[in-house]
């Protein structure tokens, strides 16, 4: 088997529904094991295949999660706000960034 092949079935494994809810039961009873009283799944993508099948995990088990969200205060220069029909030169907005799902046990 070539590398390309042993890659694309790791990628094929790692995207089954089994194998994603099985990771993240083993990943919160580790953290029950230790005492903690919730754990972060980090991930990337807030709407990618992975959170959306962790998500209904997590819903279908009654277990409570919350989205991360990390934000950061970016500069933004020369808008141009179509409603007052005019640029607005520089102003300060907030951009979130998703880091992943924290679960609460």
């Amino acid at each position: 088997m070539s590398f390309k092949d042993q890659l694309e079935a790791t990628k094929q494994e790692g995207r089954d529904c089994n194998t994603i809810t099985a990771e993240v039961k083993k990943t919160l009873l580790e953290a029950a094991q230790n005492g903690e009283s919730s754990v972060l799944l980090p991930l990337n993508d807030e709407y990618g295949y992975k959170v959306g099948v962790i998500r209904r995990f997590l819903e279908n088990e009654d277990i409570k999660f919350k989205m991360i969200y990390d934000a950061k205060q970016i500069q933004r220069q020369n808008y141009y706000d179509p409603n007052k029909g005019c640029t607005i030169p520089n102003y300060t907005d907030t951009k979130y960034i998703f880091k992943g799902i924290r679960v609460f046990l």
